[in-house]
């Protein structure tokens, strides 16, 4: 028996590089297709933070990973609240669960909203967006239309996220969420769409946070705890939001 960690007898499939350079090709995909929904999304975020309100995000299952990513995120914007699901993703197609969630927050006119959902199909998001679209606040879906398309939708109004938002960032990922394939396998293996996710995102941010000095605002930052004065920075951020943004845990 082969030690564990002892090297293969195998020659060296490269199937780590292979999803690597898949990756970067999916990154490269995205910033193609989404220079100008960068450049919406990033004006919609500015706008919501220049007059005082809240970025809710939300997404279920794998998609919360996103929202969590741009959560109390050192050199990020202070005024962003996750829309947490506690459930993760296991009562996403309960009708009524995105109301749920809804229950303890409330949307400002100043606010907007980004959802996110690979597939843009299932219920909670879409609960969401059109909770977020009756009051009047903008919603960016983070999603891939081309996967959307080839299914319904699972919501009663049969309406897919993309359908909703005003501004749709574009994942460019497969039906599969993945970029290798294994001689031997009959599937595909190594999801991207979480990596593309969290570029498009925080590219997003980055993009607001430049819009926002150009136009002589200080943008609501959180500084590093590391940084001499960061707690004391961040404590005094906090209070600002105080009462708006809540911590998730």
């Amino acid at each position: 028996t082969r030690p564990a960690g002892a090297p293969s007898d195998r020659p060296q499939s490269a199937a780590w590089r292979r999803y690597l350079e898949g990756t970067g090709e999916r990154l490269e995909l995205a910033r193609s297709r989404n220079e100008r929904a960068i450049v919406a999304a990033a004006d919609v975020v500015a706008a919501t933070v220049e007059r005082g309100g809240v970025v809710h995000v939300f997404g279920s299952g794998h998609s919360q990973l996103l929202a969590l990513e741009v959560n109390e995120r050192p050199a990020g914007l202070v005024p962003i609240q996750v829309v947490f699901d506690p459930l993760f993703g296991r009562a996403e197609n309960l009708e009524g669960y995105g109301e749920v969630l809804l229950r303890d927050l409330a949307f400002a006119p100043t606010d907007c909203l980004i959802v996110v959902s690979h597939s843009g199909r299932n219920v909670a998001p879409i609960e969401l967006a059109l909770a977020a679209r009756s009051c009047s606040i903008p919603v960016i879906a983070l999603t891939s239309p081309e996967v959307s398309c080839r299914e319904r939708s699972r919501h009663a109004s049969g309406k897919r996220l993309f359908e909703i938002a005003d501004v749709v960032l574009d994942l460019g990922s497969t039906e599969s969420d993945a970029c290798v394939q294994v001689e031997g396998l009959g599937a595909q293996v190594g999801p991207t769409s979480t990596v593309v996710g969290a570029a498009l995102l925080n590219a997003v941010i980055v993009e607001s946070i430049d819009r926002l000095v150009h136009r002589g605002v200080a943008p609501p930052l959180i500084t590093p705890n590391s940084v001499e004065g960061g707690p004391a920075a961040n404590a005094a951020m906090r209070e600002r939001y105080r009462g708006r943004v809540r911590p998730v845990w």
